[in-house]
């Protein structure tokens, strides 16, 4: 058996990680459905200038991806 480290693995193969993890945890802690979310930074105009992306579990919240436009960084 080899481990084998894959840039842009394919859907399927993450998918089969994410179904075993399911599986296992299932019996311990229930349903383990992914709830994604996404909040925005938006002017008036409805523009974004930043957001995060992330999911929840239960009651934990993943945070994945934040970006804000540089011209609002720095500001607190």
């Amino acid at each position: 058996m080899d481990i084998n480290f894959e840039l842009n693995p394919s859907d399927a193969d993450v998918k089969l990680i994410y179904d075993g993890l399911d599986r296992y945890n299932e019996p311990i802690f229930g349903d383990m459905r992914f709830k994604n979310f996404a909040c925005f930074l938006r002017d008036d105009k409805n523009i974004i200038f930043g957001g995060a992306t992330g999911f929840i579990l239960k009651n934990i919240a993943i945070l994945k991806l934040l970006w804000i436009d540089e011209a609002f960084r720095g500001q607190g």
